[in-house]
């Protein structure tokens, strides 16, 4: 029996106690997860639709270095893995502007939305809760949460209703595959009512290991020419492969093949303090942070994008003695963020990725990879350790904020929801894709959009939400938002002779209803019925140009309307004994789905190939299916699994989207006692089922996984850990990606690393 057949057979084995006779089975008690992120506080007993709510212990086994890294092995939850630094979450095939990465509720304050090769400027170390909406529950969050929200939790401002006391931090990590250092804390005092805390982090990582394979860039090339290596890679190395390749040299310029991914580096560092004041009706606080960040992107150009965003939140809680609503919570945010985007191999931490004697890096320093060498031999400016060549800054400042009136009976919960949101946004720079000259060249058709400059936008929204128990085994719980947006446009026309500046006053429409009933103590239906509607972004209207970190020639379609979504979930959850398990089933129409879509063609400018991808509207499905279950097996021990599927389709085009993850299924053993933590699991990704226009093939492969840990204080988890990735080293690609062929997913690695509460 093979390992895919093996786990097909761990992952349904225990769907034969369904029928079992749960009086002779023993009951486990488990904590109620109640979901922060909604205002009708609902948990498994009263939810329409699905979520997943990660903490404690669960959160310390999957933490990684990112966000969508942490979630990527949950049921419906994959990653776009642009590399391992530039990672977003994706839930159930929706990703980008669809789903919205939040902090303690708003946004993040990054542009990771906009751009697959953007990070998410969240401090995975702090955090210590996540909850993943999927679909339409995200109601509250309005037009860019069609598809989800990952609403990450931190006591960045110490909130007392949620938290009855806060644990001092300290966490320190290593990992194997690249050579990474992770270290941060947090530490509170408390004095009188007023509670502070002091907080900071710092990552640093190299280029990451994995498994030998044959990197195929963006374009469909091997990454090596078979004549005399022209391309400007040096296919073999004269000394012994120190270069981390394993490189076999032929006669004729034999094939390079890798053992690690070039241009993956990273280095960020984050400080932040805060404090709240505890009074007899509620609370508020205050916090200041700064990101820094500057990492490689694994593409052609070898981009480095660095990353700096300063953010203040204010966050409080009132009680009304009198009126309407008993309470309301209240957030704001202020953020000024920006990020630079150039292209070369060095890093701006000091690391140099290639030798300026003799190429050993597997480039060829005498100017046939394309670079200019006037400022300096490798095709850098050795002034600044980088050239400014296709060099790009986007600036992105404003404020989010939110108001939630909530009002309670014995048979209701009712929540009014008011936001708004200002923000300005600019791209300067040579590779402006919204403001870039056109290339000239005819295999581009010459583009109708303005050159926009600036980006000003206001939006206001207003959301009401309800929950009503009928019975004592019924509830129905829906909603309504309506969201309005202006946005100012200072815009050249393309020639860049006349101003042509625009105003765009959008609105958006979107509501839900569903109930969930309970047929017994262990069964209960629910379902969910929504119409969702999201407003075009900037870069889907107006893009016309050259997008050097994801090497495309970005198109938008100014005449886009809004995309409309009509979709239904149903979901049966049954537990029984000592074991439970859920099934989702979802499907979703859609009018005028927007996404990237590869032309088939290249153009080329200022010497590089760049994909042309158009901005399209067209009619679409999205359905799929979710199963989770767990069993328990003892007071100390259970299993868990796991499988989820998703069909596609472009009705308009007759295909199938692109990017859409492969279905997947996955089973993890998992012991808990006093003195030590350990848990094994697995995931099998099958490969790509069916491929849209100008897609490859993504083969299938397993991923092993084991963590122990010892524990060094059973009340707060401190523990010390080891874990092993991706144990039989296995090659596997990440079919969302879009630098699937040149990035793999990460090799064998080996991690320790502490966490200490005290």
């Amino acid at each position: 029996m093979n390992t895919k057949n093996f786990l097909l057979f761990i992952l349904f084995l225990p769907i034969g106690n369904l029928w079992a006779d749960g009086e002779h089975l023993p009951n486990y008690e488990l904590d109620d997860l109640v979901v922060q992120s909604s205002p009708l506080l609902f948990d498994e007993t009263n939810s329409t639709q699905s979520f997943n709510v990660i903490q404690k212990t669960a959160l310390s086994d999957l933490s990684s270095t990112t966000i969508a890294q942490t979630l990527a092995n949950q049921a419906g939850i994959s990653q776009t893995f642009y590399g391992p630094n530039a990672n977003r979450p994706i839930i159930r095939g929706l990703g980008g502007f669809r789903v919205s990465v939040l902090e303690n509720g708003l946004r993040a304050f990054d542009l990771s939305s906009t751009s697959a090769d953007h990070a998410v400027s969240v401090d995975p170390i702090l955090i210590n809760r996540i909850e993943v909406l999927k679909g339409s529950s995200a109601l509250l969050y309005g037009s860019n949460a069609i598809g989800g929200v990952v609403n990450v939790f931190n006591n960045t401002i110490p909130n007392p209703y949620l938290s009855k006391s806060f644990d001092n931090k300290i966490s320190v990590r290593y990992c194997s595959v690249d050579e990474g250092w992770q270290r941060g804390g947090i530490l509170f005092h408390q004095l009188g009512n007023f509670i502070f805390q002091i907080n900071g982090s710092s990552l640093s990582t190299e280029n990451y290991d994995v498994p030998d394979f044959i990197p195929v860039d963006s374009h469909g090339h091997d990454d090596h020419d078979d004549d005399d290596g022209e391309d400007g890679h040096d296919d073999h190395d004269d000394d012994d492969g120190e270069d981390g390749h394993d490189d076999h040299d032929g006669d004729n310029g034999a094939v390079l093949v890798k053992n690690s991914v070039d241009n993956t580096q990273s280095s960020t560092q984050t400080s932040g303090v805060g404090g709240s004041y505890l009074y007899d009706d509620g609370y508020v606080g205050v916090s200041y942070s700064t990101y820094d960040s500057t990492y490689g992107v694994p593409n052609h150009e070898s981009s480095i994008v660095a990353i700096q965003r300063d953010k203040t939140s204010i966050q409080g809680f009132h009680q009304f003695d009198d009126g309407y609503f008993d309470n309301v919570n209240y957030a704001m945010t202020f953020g000024d963020y920006s990020h630079s985007e150039s292209s070369g191999s060095d890093d701006h931490d000091g690391h140099d990725d290639h030798d300026n004697d003799d190429g050993e890096d597997g480039h060829d320093d005498d100017g046939e990879d394309g670079h200019d060498d006037d400022d300096g031999e490798d095709g850098h400016d050795d002034d600044d350790g980088h050239d400014d060549h296709h060099h790009a800054v986007f600036l992105y400042d404003g404020i989010d904020s939110r108001f939630i009136f909530s009002r309670k009976t014995d048979a209701s919960l009712l929540a009014l929801s008011v936001n708004y949101t200002n923000y300005d946004m600019k791209i300067d720079g040579d590779e402006s894709y919204l403001s870039a000259n056109d290339h000239g060249n005819n295999s581009v058709p010459e583009s109708t959009n303005p050159r926009i400059e600036n980006d000003s936008s206001e939006s206001f929204g207003i959301g009401l939400l309800q929950k009503q128990n009928i019975s004592s085994n019924l509830t129905i719980n829906g909603g309504i938002r309506y969201d309005i947006s202006n946005r100012d446009y200072d815009a050249l026309s393309r020639d860049g002779l006349g101003n042509v500046n625009i105003d765009r006053d959008d609105s958006s429409v979107n509501g839900s209803i569903g109930f969930v009933f309970s047929t017994n103590d262990s069964t209960s239906l629910s379902g969910n019925f929504h119409y969702s509607e999201r407003i075009p972004e900037t870069s889907e209207l107006y893009s016309s140009g050259a997008h050097h970190a994801t090497e495309a020639f970005e198109i938008g379609n100014s005449s886009l309307e809004n995309e409309e979504s009509i979709g239904i979930e149903i979901s049966i959850r049954n537990k029984r004994g000592n074991f439970g398990q859920k099934l989702s089933a979802y499907y979703n129409n859609y009018d005028n789905f927007i996404y990237q879509n590869s032309s088939g063609e290249n153009t080329v400018g200022d010497g590089e190939t760049f994909i042309i991808r158009n901005y399209d509207g067209s009619e679409a499905r999205i359905y799929g299916l979710e199963y989770e279950y767990k069993y328990q097996l003892g007071d100390r021990s259970y299993i868990k699994g796991f499988a989820d599927l998703i069909s596609t389709k472009d009705t308009t085009n007759d295909r199938v989207l692109p990017r859409i993850p492969p279905w997947r299924f996955g089973i993890g053993y998992y012991y808990n006692n006093k003195d030590f933590r350990f848990n094994l699991n697995s995931i099998h990704n099958k490969s790509s089922r069916a491929l849209s226009s100008n897609e490859s093939k993504t083969g299938e492969f397993t991923i092993l996984n084991a963590r122990l840990g010892f524990v060094l204080n059973e009340e707060n988890s401190s523990e010390i850990y080891i874990k092993a990735k991706n144990i039989t080293d296995e090659l596997g690609f990440s079919h969302t990606s879009f630098l699937k062929n040149a990035a793999p997913l990460p090799g064998r690695s080996f991690e320790l690393g502490m966490n200490y509460k005290f």
